[in-house]
């Protein structure tokens, strides 16, 4: 990602599926868009990465706190 950009991509490590992956974040309060999202034709097994949105966080310490919940359950 751009270091400017207000979203980053996040490329997940085996054995993490996007869906898997988006709905254990939303299980830890965080939500993130998986890959589907982005993918034109739906394709039955898409890349493992996720969007993580910097933007729409209240606050600072939010926005840190829902990264550590990222990062713990990567």
């Amino acid at each position: 990602s751009h270091p400017a950009s207000l979203h980053c991509f996040v490329e997940l490590p085996e054995p993490w599926q996007s869906n898997d992956f988006t709905a254990q974040a939303l299980m830890q309060g965080v939500r993130i868009a998986g890959c589907t999202s982005f993918v034109p034709d739906h394709r039955t097994n898409p890349a493992p990465w996720v969007r993580v949105s910097l933007a729409p966080s209240p606050s600072r310490e939010e926005l840190l706190e829902g990264l550590r919940r990222l990062r713990s359950l990567l």
